[in-house]
């Protein structure tokens, strides 16, 4: 569009006053530029700029006036360069973007965003809270991860896998030259991982069997499965997987499998308790944890239950399955430890109105001492099992009032031979 003329250069433009040769404008634009810049604009612009500008020329005028300031245009290119590539001797107050290329002598009052590309010649106040990945140069005057305050009172309860890096209070190789004032440090209440010879490293620690834990879970089984049939460990809720559990984990007697005779005995009687619903009896059940102290004695509370045992036997009234030998579980009574044929084995087993259910196991078929087992008046199903026949010292066999069924093999008779009492009325036996 056109420009607007103000209206002062349009009066001094429009005066009727004939111009002179001193006069400072003409109506009309000369051929050349004038050596001297005029003090008043033309009314028309010349074809060539003026060669020496006294007066800004104006820039046109808009007709209206814009609704915001204009800034100067943003560079990306800071104007001012770096003084002779030259550090400053203070850091600056804010952080740059990006890190120098040489590290300032001394240090910023904030870390950088990013590390420095070379390592500073004097290690910072305060660790970091990473790990470098190369060392600074001189070390630092305080470690990162302080000591414990104080070694432990006692040993840990496993060894460790590897030995320590330093080495235990032990004694010297050689003998002094003169005894000690005082006596060495006590040795360490449990041996290290690694002794002195050559042999390797065990991968778990000793137990009280002087077996790892793998290897006394791994031959208590093997002697357990001689006992039970091996597809009854397929389902881990049979009374068979539920009393293995709990013998080689659970049990705070920790029975070896050195101890064969025990461990069977204390297994079967297991093995009895879960076929039986032992949970679920009236008295005598066993506590609901079987590590804490408490619950034992409530289980040992609530059983009174005692079985008529001979003079000399062993009997008690404790919960089953509780840290005590399982002769002395209410209902059980076994023989007494001088005996010379069989010492502490179980040789009753009685029951009356306790609330048992289930099965009759046949792992009571080790129980050859047996000369007792009355279970009458609760809820047992199937049948006799024919294993039985290996209870050949029975003398009282009292099942009545249950849900027994099925045919009694004619074996369990012949063998049976000291039987006295055969009690099994109002069962559907036949």
């Amino acid at each position: 569009g056109e420009s607007i003329i103000p209206l002062r250069y349009l009066q001094l433009s429009m005066s009727t006053e004939t111009p002179t040769e001193n006069s400072d404008a003409s109506l009309s634009p000369t051929d050349m530029p004038s050596d001297e810049s005029m003090n008043l604009s033309t009314a028309i612009p010349t074809e060539q700029p003026s060669r020496v500008a006294k007066i800004p020329i104006l820039p046109p005028f808009t007709s209206m006036p814009t609704d915001r300031l204009t800034r100067p245009s943003e560079t990306t290119i800071p104007t001012n360069p770096p003084i002779n590539d030259l550090l400053t001797t203070t850091p600056t107050a804010v952080p740059t973007k990006n890190p120098s290329l040489i590290p300032t002598t001394t240090i910023s009052n904030s870390p950088t965003n990013s590390p420095t590309i070379s390592l500073t010649e004097a290690p910072s106040k305060s660790p970091s809270r990473q790990l470098s990945k190369s060392p600074t140069n001189p070390p630092s005057k305080i470690p990162i991860l302080p000591p414990t305050a104080s070694p432990t009172i006692l040993p840990s309860e496993s060894s460790t896998s590897l030995p320590t890096e330093s080495p235990t209070n032990s004694p010297e190789p050689l003998p002094t030259n003169s005894p000690s004032k005082s006596p060495n440090p006590p040795s360490t209440l449990s041996p290290t991982a690694k002794t002195l010879t050559d042999s390797p490293i065990t991968s778990a620690p000793t137990g009280n069997c002087g077996l790892t834990n793998e290897n006394r879970t791994e031959l208590m089984f093997d002697i357990i499965i001689t006992v039970s049939n091996q597809n009854d460990f397929r389902d881990p809720e049979s009374p068979q997987s539920l009393a293995s559990k709990w013998i080689i984990n659970n049990d705070l007697l920790r029975l070896c499998p050195q101890q064969k005779e025990e461990l069977i005995q204390r297994y079967v009687a297991a093995v009895f308790y879960y076929s039986v619903g032992g949970d679920s009896w009236d008295e005598c059940s066993a506590p609901l944890d079987f590590d804490d102290v408490d619950a034992i004695e409530a289980a040992n509370d609530d059983c009174n239950i005692q079985s008529d045992f001979s003079p000399g036997d062993v009997s008690g009234s404790d919960a089953w399955l509780t840290p005590i030998t399982e002769c002395e579980w209410g209902g059980i009574s076994c023989t007494s430890s001088d005996d010379t044929q069989c010492p502490s084995c179980i040789n009753q087993i009685s029951f009356e109105e306790n609330g048992l259910s289930g099965k009759l196991p046949i792992e009571l078929k080790e129980f050859s001492e047996m000369k007792r087992l009355a279970l009458q008046r609760g809820n047992l199903q199937s049948t006799i099992p024919i294993e039985y026949s290996s209870l050949a010292n029975l003398i009282v066999l009292d099942l009545d009032f249950n849900n027994l069924s099925g045919t009694l093999d004619g074996k369990l008779f012949e063998s049976w031979r000291n039987m006295k009492e055969l009690d099994l009325n109002n069962n559907a036996l036949r």
